[in-house]
């Protein structure tokens, strides 16, 4: 979001949604793989290390394998961040896919779908 504001105004991509005017797919797709270029460079050495990214370093939780144990940078972003940016492209089930990403926060077990595809939880520092 940090970097998504300042290349959309840059841009003018505001001024064409106010307008009514769709950005292009292929300025979509770009800017889409610079933030996520951007997001892993940034967090990488985090989750590699701590499992965590900067948000979760700060309010004191990890993400880990349902054994507890570190799952590593690349299994985090694979398995846990990637197909939270694929499924909500697909036209209807993408927008039900991520509701009952959310909804899944509420079960007995605290753990959206997203850490059920990578087996994975998220724990809270402090108690760990």
């Amino acid at each position: 979001m940090v970097f998504a504001v300042p290349i959309y105004s840059y841009f003018h991509v505001w001024d064409d949604i106010l307008a009514g005017a769709q950005p292009s797919l292929g300025f979509q797709m770009i800017v889409g793989t610079f933030l996520f270029a951007t997001f892993v460079a940034i967090n990488f050495r985090l989750l590699e290390k701590r499992g965590q990214t900067i948000g979760k370093w700060f309010v004191g939780i990890a993400i880990v394998g349902i054994d507890g144990a570190n799952k590593g940078a690349v299994r985090l972003i694979t398995c846990r961040f990637v197909p939270m940016m694929v499924f909500p492209l697909v036209p209807l089930l993408g927008s039900l896919f991520s509701i009952a990403d959310m909804i899944a926060i509420f079960g007995k077990e605290r753990r959206c779908l997203h850490d059920r595809i990578a087996g994975t939880k998220v724990i809270d520092m402090e108690f760990a």
